[in-house]
């Protein structure tokens, strides 16, 4: 970024209305995060240049970082007046109005845009979503079924594939789906969770056991094998070793959310949480900047329904690590669900988002807390991102099904 900076700088020395270093600007503001400077910026040369649609496009782009789906509307559809083969701003429009639950508006521009461009995967992938969207899995099946039919080794279309099948409890062309999604992309962990989660529900113990050993011994330092190896081991009824590959999983990786989160359940189902807290309390009388072992107190107060002593545990933990983002989003959660304080929630939601923006559990939390706020709209958007990358998680597919009620998509 500072050596881009650098070299806008020495053309806009030279000429200081530049226009295509003033664009360059405005998008390497927005890479760096600085969104309220870019708008500044994009709203000065929408001014100055009002027919040019790359400017009202870029504006969009801006607007949609902000969370401003409203404004970011308004500069696609003038981006699209001025230049209706735009096509990034088509494309753009399109989602945000899946977004918004206008299907039908998404679904006709797609189609148009597919027929078009049928090469372009992105316009195809969006194609499929809105289909989803409206409930039409069918058709959402028959584009990614055209993806593959355009290009067969595409593994993420083989994979969406087979979740639209999971969704319409089809398990075996699910399966069917997944195991080609794996077969072109060997290291593709959702594929694998997902197969192994149509095993254990099929009792297939063996071949989920081989599954996971298989990954074991591809990535024997990687958490989600052994993640996966306990649900095995709980699938079939094995608790103790169940644990042992839990705290394998956290000791490969202190920040691995669902391994804390089996565990704690883990204790509390066999009715271990005083044994397991007792032997967390001797830890932390050792080690008290064990941020592992606070970690795991406080989603065991959280599993005993102990939401105080959990927060306060919690509160412990980030005074220790300010930037320990798991904890952050569970005190957001808890903030919000159970100790009635949306604001505060508010507050450590978004800064467990900008920590982790990829995490699919900060998603969630993130749009729960915006759902409290009666935001509906960004937080479906968050729920949608959430879902997709959760596909086990039901706790996210209720905040989903939420989000579509409150926003009257019944």
């Amino acid at each position: 970024f500072d050596e881009c900076s650098a070299l806008i700088e020495k053309v806009l020395a030279q000429d200081a209305g530049h226009f295509e270093a003033q664009l360059l600007q405005s998008r390497l503001k927005l890479s760096q995060g600085q969104t309220a400077e870019a708008i500044k910026e994009l709203d000065r040369l929408s001014t100055k240049y009002p027919r040019v649609a790359r400017v009202h496009h870029l504006e969009a782009v801006a607007h949609v970082q902000n969370n401003d789906a409203v404004k970011a509307v308004t500069s696609l559809n003038q981006a699209l007046v001025l230049d209706p083969t735009l096509t990034d701003a088509s494309l753009l429009l399109a989602e945000l109005n899946i977004r918004k639950g206008d299907t039908a508006s998404a679904i006709t521009a797609l189609t148009q845009l597919v027929k078009q461009m049928p090469g372009l995967k992105r316009a195809q992938y969006l194609l499929a979503a809105a289909y989803a969207a409206r409930g039409t899995l069918d058709e959402a099946a028959g584009v990614y079924r055209t993806v593959l039919t355009l290009d067969p080794r595409d593994g993420q279309a083989a994979f969406q594939l087979g979740l639209v099948f999971l969704q319409q409890k089809k398990p075996k062309e699910a399966r069917t789906a997944l195991n080609k999604a794996l077969e072109l992309r060997p290291d593709h962990f959702p594929s694998v969770s997902l197969l192994l989660e149509l095993d254990l529900a099929e009792k297939d113990f063996q071949a989920a056991l081989q599954r996971v050993q298989a990954q074991i011994a591809k990535r024997p330092q990687s958490p989600g094998p052994q993640y996966l190896l306990a649900k095995v081991y709980l699938g079939q009824g094995q608790p103790e070793q169940a644990e042992a590959a839990l705290l394998r999983t956290i000791e490969l990786e202190p920040d691995y959310q669902p391994a804390y989160s089996a565990l704690a359940r883990l204790y509390v189902a066999s009715n271990k949480y005083e044994q397991a807290l007792e032997k967390l309390g001797k830890l932390l009388t050792r080690t008290p900047k064990d941020s592992s072992s606070l970690f795991l107190a406080g989603m065991i107060y959280e599993k005993k329904r102990d939401f105080a002593k959990a927060a306060e545990t919690y509160e412990k933990l980030l005074a220790l690590r300010p930037r320990f983002g798991l904890a952050m989003n569970n005190l957001a959660y808890l903030c919000a669900e159970h100790l009635g304080q949306v604001d505060k929630a508010h507050d450590l939601a978004r800064k467990a988002r900008e920590l982790n923006p990829n995490d699919p559990f900060t998603a969630d939390t993130l749009g729960w807390v915006l759902y409290k706020r009666a935001d509906y709209t960004r937080a479906l958007s968050l729920f949608e991102e959430a879902a997709e990358k959760l596909a086990a998680e039901p706790d996210v597919f209720f905040h989903l099904g939420m989000a579509h009620y409150a926003l009257g998509e019944e």
